[in-house]
């Protein structure tokens, strides 16, 4: 299982509309929003912790 992946962009905006849009269906969301990062990932599950099980980084 991964843990953290992150992926070089070009167009931060539009790379995260897609990949919104894709990862929904996995139980992914926005969860961190910087001007040069998106982070989105998984909150609900086993616990109370509000970190996510692993998170999907887009940066420019």
């Amino acid at each position: 299982m991964l843990d953290h992946l992150s992926v070089p962009v070009t167009d931060i905006d539009r790379s995260r509309q897609f990949y919104e849009s894709a990862l929904a269906p996995l139980g992914y969301r926005l969860i961190k929003n910087f001007n040069h990062a998106v982070s989105f990932g998984v909150l609900e599950g086993y616990g109370k912790s509000s970190d996510p099980g692993g998170e999907f980084w887009i940066y420019k």
